[in-house]
């Protein structure tokens, strides 16, 4: 009876940490989304001072956002998602890169134009 009690508290424990942890992820992302509007916002209307300030947050957000996916995420998915589902999403993520090539190439641009 005693293990069966140990596994539960463990169970909650575990279900716990994942609710924080896609919490967590949902605040960052939104955080993260805000700060990519104020860098386009900048580029829109050629304000430097808010692509920087965008910039700024997004990277201190970024860091650490990357490191959780990198160390935790990746690694769950890995085990749970079938190769042919991997192969799947990676053609989908190839796919939505080529549809925002020109949008790449225009901040790049821009990028170039800071040190103007």
């Amino acid at each position: 009876m005693e293990k069966v009690e140990e596994g539960r508290r463990r169970s909650k424990k575990v279900e716990k940490v994942e609710k924080g942890g896609r919490e967590s992820e949902k605040v960052e992302h939104g955080e993260g989304r805000e700060a990519v509007k104020l860098m386009e916002e900048g580029v829109d209307k050629g304000d430097k001072e808010n692509v920087l300030k965008g910039a700024k947050g997004y990277v201190g957000l970024i860091r650490g956002h990357i490191f959780k996916e990198d160390n935790i995420l990746y690694p769950m998915a890995d085990g749970v998602l079938s190769d042919e589902i991997e192969k799947e999403m990676l053609e989908k993520f190839k796919k939505i890169g080529n549809e925002r090539r020109d949008e790449e190439e225009r901040y790049i641009k821009f990028v170039g134009s800071l040190d103007e």
